[in-house]
């Protein structure tokens, strides 16, 4: 089964959209909301550290500079 990182700077959402990703039983998604991760550095490292063991990234950020 693959399995994505699904990183989203809003937490509104996106447990519901991955566990009806996850529903499909073809990929799972493990949810990384960026609120969890209050410096980035720990996201990257962790990213870093389980890099071979994933097979892609979702990311979903709001970039309007706000």
């Amino acid at each position: 089964m693959k399995r994505y990182y699904y990183i989203d700077d809003e937490v509104d959402t996106i447990k519901s959209i991955a566990d009806g990703i996850n529903e499909s039983n073809v990929v799972h998604v493990d949810v990384f909301p960026l609120a969890k991760f209050k410096e980035f550095d720990k996201l990257t490292q962790q990213l870093r550290n389980e890099w071979n063991d994933i097979d892609g990234l979702i990311l979903d950020l709001k970039l309007n500079g706000g």
